[in-house]
């Protein structure tokens, strides 16, 4: 149990990072096709941190960035991703003059092919006309400005399937595409003989304690949520400062520790926080499914 908490400590590259990435910021941003194009369009998967940890040891713990390709008759390839400016800073927050600082902005990525060296699977889920794909340029488009905050963890009520507060990650912009596609009708019959899945990070819930919406405007409540996220940030800065341990094991110590408080503060906004009761027996899994569906 403990193997799979680390996945939530370090868990994605940076946002449009390579030279060749181009930010989405709206539909005009997308490129388009020839409306008789043939495209097929693929679910890509990577280990989290491949590029930075130079390893895909973060496949064994089930943690996976993913995105969609698009590959057109013509031979041309492309490829849209989701991810936070800063993963760290949308994780660990600083707690400053009764201030909590997030450095969790996102973005849409767009690079104009596949990078083959880095994604481990490119599954082939659909195949449609250009015309299809040009249909999806205002979802992939306003993506980011209808989710322009990265936040780790979907909320389950318990052992509840359907979740109580979603998350805003890679794996939650790969399948609100696939939703899109779904919802336009094309193609009939969605999906390979073996349905793609993605990470999920989530908290499940004391079922006898459902969560709670919290207000920064109530001194109370405001105070509960600074305690709680400058604990988190000043342990993770011995763990990166002080070097205790050897890292992973600092990583499970940290994250034992804070199960052991049976409690975590989600971010909603700038003023709104979820605050979990965590179930004591499973407070924190790594799901690998198909999280709105869509396939299943």
């Amino acid at each position: 149990m403990r193997l799979s908490l680390f996945v939530t400590f370090v868990a994605a590259v940076s946002a449009c990072s390579d030279d060749n990435d181009v930010p989405i910021l709206g539909a005009s941003d997308v490129p388009l096709v020839s409306p008789n194009d043939t495209i097929e369009v693929f679910f890509l998967r990577a280990p989290l941190l491949e590029s930075s940890l130079n390893t895909t040891m973060m496949g064994a713990f089930n943690a996976f960035h993913s995105g969609v390709g698009f590959s057109a008759s013509n031979g041309s390839t492309w490829q849209f991703e989701y991810d936070a400016q800063h993963f760290i800073g949308a994780l660990f927050p600083e707690v400053a003059d009764l201030t909590i600082k997030w450095d969790n902005a996102a973005e849409v990525c767009m690079t104009p092919f596949l990078r083959k060296t880095y994604w481990k699977l490119a599954l082939l889920v659909h195949t449609i006309t250009g015309a299809q794909y040009n249909s999806l340029a205002d979802t992939i488009g306003g993506y980011s400005a209808k989710h322009p905050l990265y936040q780790t963890f979907t909320v389950y009520n318990s052992a509840e399937q359907l979740p109580y507060h979603q998350a805003d990650t890679c794996s939650d912009f790969t399948w609100t595409l696939f939703s899109t596609m779904k919802a336009l009708g094309f193609p009939r019959g969605l999906g390979p003989i073996i349905p793609p899945a993605t990470s999920q990070f989530a908290l499940f819930g004391n079922s006898s304690v459902p969560p709670k919406t919290v207000k920064m405007w109530n001194p109370i409540e405001r105070l509960k949520v600074l305690e709680f996220y400058e604990l988190l940030h000043n342990t993770y800065q011995s763990f990166t400062t002080e070097k205790i341990g050897g890292g992973i094991f600092d990583a499970l110590l940290f994250l034992w520790q804070f199960h052991e408080r049976h409690e975590f503060y989600v971010f909603v906004d700038a003023n709104t926080y979820l605050e979990v009761s965590l179930n004591r027996t499973t407070p924190l899994a790594v799901r690998v499914n198909d999280p709105y569906r869509i396939f299943s």
